[in-house]
């Protein structure tokens, strides 16, 4: 394999900045290349609206990765948020005829059938995710390939998002002379860089806390039984801050992120901080602990969202392995304590795992979802290597 077909790149495109991850796939591993990040710009509430100033923003993350990895970037996997994205689950059933073996294209026109429902204009199938199937309303299979039966039921997970929007995405990715391998909604991402395989079997959620907007996704038993995108985010953390202390946005982001934790419990009783002055007043000051009730009380109210959600597909006290939680949100002390209280589980950050050489700068939360789109871009080159393998045998047995 070439050293451009060597190398697997995720971009992380962020309403507060865009990231770049870029590994060599050796063998059945990644290693480490390069990582970059710049301030995003052009969003505004989770979407688009100065196309000129994203596209200037990611030519400066691209060039820059480039410079880092030594080798040219032109290709890779983007991923894909925001409020336009929904989900639902749904059902199609595949007629065989008569009593058979279910093979693959009984499958895949199953799995099409459960897809084939009517969207609104502007919404397109991100992603489909198969749960479970039924052979003659029986028992449930993850794998039905082989099993006899005259009928089979797929049931999916569907990620709907905006069309125009998806498509303004890579028309500017296009332009800055990157071509998009695939798009993955972000969470699923993240849950791939940071979570094993046996611990989506014993049933996780992630919670992806952005700046302006929180996204949630459960696993049970290997299988992704619901996703969701919540009306809280880490913007709205620090709008409370500013309402609460009276200081503009920019001073109450500083003050979140130099004394903020999600835990009142955590602060010292004697700890101040000192503000800006108000209306030319001189010097202020206010307990800290304020600040962290303003923090915890905003934190409480998502992290009850998230019970409610876990709650309506009955996971609510069925995670095993618990909560991780990942984006910028996530880097707030306290949080996962927080986490723990509410949703009485184990709670963690979603640290990146399964890279080799990865430095300690990358090696947290917000970095997840980039790690995760450059490994979900090595899986698409591993089955492009198979394929073509297939096809190889094919061709020397019959050409």
């Amino acid at each position: 394999m070439s050293e451009k077909r060597n190398t697997v790149v995720g971009i992380d495109l962020g309403s507060h900045h865009l990231r770049c991850f870029a590994a060599a796939m050796e063998r059945s591993s990644l290693r480490y290349l390069a990582s970059e990040e710049v301030p995003s710009s052009g969003w505004q509430k989770g979407r688009v609206t100065d196309p000129n100033a994203l596209l200037g923003a990611i030519r400066l993350l691209l060039s820059r990765t480039e410079a880092a990895a030594g080798v040219p970037i032109e290709s890779a996997v983007l991923g894909i948020g925001g409020p336009t994205v929904r989900s639902l689950n749904s059902r199609g059933v595949r007629e065989l005829g008569h009593r058979r073996e279910i093979d693959q294209l009984d499958v895949n026109r199953a799995i099409e059938k459960a897809c084939g429902l009517q969207f609104m204009e502007d919404q397109m199938i991100l992603q489909v995710f198969p749960q479970f199937f039924t052979v003659d309303e029986d028992a449930e299979y993850r794998d039905p390939r082989g099993i006899p039966g005259s009928f089979l039921e797929a049931n999916v997970h569907i990620i709907v998002t905006s069309k125009s929007d998806h498509e303004n995405l890579i028309g500017i990715c296009n332009q800055a002379y990157l071509e998009i391998e695939d798009t993955v909604f972000e969470p699923v991402a993240t849950a791939l860089a940071s979570i094993l395989p046996e611990d989506r079997q014993d049933g996780v959620a992630l919670i992806d806390i952005g700046l302006h907007n929180t996204e949630v996704i459960v696993y049970w038993k290997d299988i992704l039984v619901h996703s969701s995108t919540l009306p809280i985010s880490a913007e709205h953390f620090t709008r409370d801050v500013a309402r609460g202390l009276q200081v503009s946005p920019p001073d109450a982001e500083r003050v979140k992120i130099e004394y903020g934790c999600a835990l009142v419990g955590l602060t010292a009783d004697n700890s101040v901080i000192e503000l800006p002055p108000l209306n030319g007043q001189g010097r202020r000051e206010r307990e800290r602990r304020f600040l962290n009730y303003v923090l915890q009380e905003r934190g409480r109210e998502l992290m009850e969202m998230v019970r409610q959600q876990l709650a309506s597909v009955g996971m609510a006290e069925n995670l095993g392995t618990g909560i991780v939680i990942a984006g910028g949100g996530a880097l707030l002390p306290g949080i996962c304590d927080l986490a723990e209280q509410v949703l009485n589980c184990p709670a963690r950050l979603a640290v990146p795992i399964g890279v080799r050489d990865l430095p300690d700068a990358v090696n947290h939360a917000s970095w997840s979802t980039a790690v995760g789109l450059a490994m979900y871009a090595s899986r698409l080159r591993a089955q492009e290597k198979s394929r073509r393998e297939q096809e190889g045998l094919i061709a020397r047995l019959f050409g």
